[in-house]
């Protein structure tokens, strides 16, 4: 059977840097031979213009490029006018795959367009919709998207991407704690004493200013990239690999997190904004929008309850990292530190980018006469043992989308409780008069991020 991707936005910065390049991989593993890719966008280029345009994106199998480039056709349109949504029936394909790679103002309308003019209809073969990050702006305008998506596509049809979710360690997260008694066995409040989930960039809002101002960093990166992330570390086991028995296991964290008091929101979250954030191209002079969050919730269930998980995300900080710490609790002292030994404390870390693997620190005895305890890291390096042989997370991803696993992809309801959560936070912030702490790039994010988590006895991991 045929099968079409079409691409919308095709000349946005996601689908010349991102989107295009995977499909130029996945067509290099063959598994494209009868498909089609229709790129459609505002921007009135010929095919060859177009195809000269991808081209300059795509930086691997350079033998390979002009035959993908057959692949594709550009079709120069309006995306919110009929014509081209008849062209597309015209299309001899029994499969389609719709990539929505536009701003989320036109997910509704396009989606509807599409369902109006009979394109979601499977009769034949599957239909399926991918969008992108962020669906809604907050609980009421989710809600609202998702019933204009309801309305021609079924649940099943619709993929809601995180391309977080694509990451090896990401996925390895599963394999890691279920796959080995050594991780499940500790994997809980008998050991862990707390968690700590980081997301830490050096670089700035770049020329996302338009977006990103409306959003900030709750919005942004805790709403989607960091609560996946909480609900792969605190999921229980799943009764199988099944989408959806791993979807419910996820849905179960989220409606297990803090139901925070709007005083306790004050509490237990903070916000900064960096220094010179004013000065960005974009951004206005008076804006409250935090470049930077931390926050403490729990996960209420006998696995993990009081067990405190801390999050923190943020621009211009000091480095790069994406990384997840557990660290475990201190054993009672009654040999070592009677010696007037300070115990490092045991952790399990996670590094999710930029260098990819897992660790575990212990404590082993230095070498001498002497007794004397030094904490030592036990490390797999991904990259050292695999290569870059890993597909990325987009190719990874959009292959799902057309075997049709939505595995890695969002359901409504995680997206639903996932707005709950954050929705309680923004309402709190909104009452409050309290402006974003300022920080300087050289830092880890504010003061108020270091107070939050002392005051509890322990210290953020840098």
């Amino acid at each position: 059977m045929k099968t079409a991707i079409v691409l919308f936005g095709a000349t946005g910065d996601l689908a010349q840097k991102k989107l295009l390049p995977s499909l130029k991989r996945i067509f290099d593993s063959g598994e494209l031979e009868n498909t089609e890719i229709i790129c459609t966008a505002r921007s009135k280029y010929t095919n060859t213009q177009f195809r000269n345009i991808a081209k300059k994106g795509i930086k691997t199998g350079k033998k390979t490029v002009a035959q993908f480039l057959k692949k594709i056709t550009y079709i120069p349109a309006n995306l919110l006018e009929d014509k081209l949504y008849e062209q597309l029936k015209e299309l001899d394909c029994e499969n389609m795959l719709f990539y929505l790679s536009v701003p989320p103002r036109f997910f509704g309308e396009i989606a509807s367009r599409i369902g109006k003019a009979g394109l979601s209809n499977q009769t034949k073969g599957f239909r399926r919709i991918i969008l992108e990050k962020p669906f809604g702006e907050d609980l009421k305008s989710a809600r609202k998207l998702n019933k204009q998506l309801l309305k021609y596509f079924k649940e099943e049809q619709i993929y809601r991407i995180d391309h977080y979710l694509g990451k090896e360690l990401i996925q390895d997260i599963m394999v890691l704690r279920f796959s080995n008694t050594l991780f499940e066995r500790v994997w809980s409040n008998l050991h862990i004493d707390h968690v700590q989930i980081t997301m830490a960039e050096s670089g700035g809002i770049g020329e996302r200013a338009g977006y990103y101002d409306k959003a900030g960093a709750l919005k942004d990166v805790v709403q989607n990239h960091l609560l996946q992330v909480l609900c792969l570390v605190a999921l229980e086991p799943p009764t199988t690999l099944n989408a959806e028995d791993v979807r419910d296991e996820k849905v179960k964290v989220l409606r297990a997190l803090d139901k925070y008091a709007e005083k306790e929101v004050k509490s237990n979250v903070v916000r900064g904004q960096y220094t010179g954030y004013h000065k960005e191209r974009g951004i206005a002079k008076n804006s409250e929008t935090e470049t930077y969050v931390a926050l403490k919730t729990h996960v209420h269930n006998l696995r993990w309850g009081g067990v405190p998980f801390y999050i923190r995300t943020g621009k211009k900080l000091k480095k790069d990292c994406v990384r997840v710490h557990l660290v475990f609790k201190d054993l009672p002292c009654v040999l070592f530190c009677r010696l007037g030994e300070t115990l490092g404390k045991n952790r399990i870390t996670i590094d999710i980018q930029p260098n990819e693997g897992i660790s575990i620190q212990f404590n082993i005895k230095t070498p001498g006469h002497t007794l004397g305890l030094k904490p030592e890291l036990l490390e797999f390096c991904h990259s050292c043992k695999f290569g870059a042989t890993s597909p990325l997370a987009y190719d990874h991803l959009i292959s799902d989308a057309l075997a049709g696993d939505p595995t890695l992809f969002t359901r409504w309801d995680e997206v639903e409780h996932a707005w709950q959560f954050i929705d309680q936070i923004t309402k709190a912030w909104k009452k409050s008069r309290k402006k974003p702490e300022k920080y300087s790039s050289s830092s880890m994010g504010p003061k108020c991020a270091d107070e939050l988590i002392r005051k509890d006895g322990r210290e953020w991991i840098d």
